[in-house]
């Protein structure tokens, strides 16, 4: 059997760092992900341990690195940037997790992409990626956008990591290529690319 291959890898070929550069990009498409939907969704999550922010386009950070993304009331997405957080276990597809709570496909299906850097460069470089305003000002630590990043449809999360601003952006890995290719493009012109971290 092959090994996993993330949707981003060729997007990632293609560049390269360069000094001087104030980006760092990272493709987390193969790290591990999970979704639940319905009314009691979030009651259902915060039953397995989880403590975060309920509020719709909230996200939280939790103690093991764990991220829950709250898109709306009835719909959550679970990120494990470290690859060790405890992800709640959604079981089999089709199958209610309890009454009013549903497992979403959250795996190969999405693409995962980080974007982190000083908010002189993240500010410009978003500007021109994104159908909203994500200037750091404004789209604070915690904050979620459903938009558009290069003309598609992506969730944008901004969740800061030891005082770095990072951006997470999370869409549908069909488009992956696309968006990393248009990210990675505008992120070389509006300050340079100091790191690249692909999927592994």
């Amino acid at each position: 059997m092959s090994a996993r291959r993330s949707p981003a890898t060729d997007a990632f070929a293609a560049v390269t760092s360069t000094a001087g550069g104030v980006f760092t990009v990272a493709d987390l498409s193969l790290k591990p992900k999970a979704g639940v939907k319905g009314r009691a969704c979030l009651d259902w999550l915060a039953a397995q341990g989880l403590s975060f922010d309920h509020t719709p386009n909230r996200a939280t950070r939790l103690a093991d690195g764990a991220i829950v993304l709250v898109l709306a009331s009835n719909e959550a997405v679970l990120l494990d940037p470290t690859g060790s957080a405890r992800l709640p276990d959604t079981g089999p597809l089709g199958r209610p997790l309890a009454p009013g709570v549903y497992p979403v496909p959250r795996g190969p299906g999405l693409y995962w992409l980080t974007v982190s850097g000083p908010a002189a460069a993240l500010d410009p470089a978003f500007s021109r990626l994104a159908a909203v305003d994500l200037r750091t000002s404004r789209f604070t630590d915690g904050s979620i956008a459903q938009t558009q990043v290069a003309r598609v449809s992506a969730t944008v999360a901004r969740v800061d990591d030891g005082g770095a601003v990072v951006y997470h952006l999370v869409g549908d890995a069909a488009l992956a290529d696309h968006v990393a290719h248009s990210v990675l493009a505008v992120l070389a012109q509006e300050g340079g690319l100091a790191r690249l971290a692909p999927a592994a």
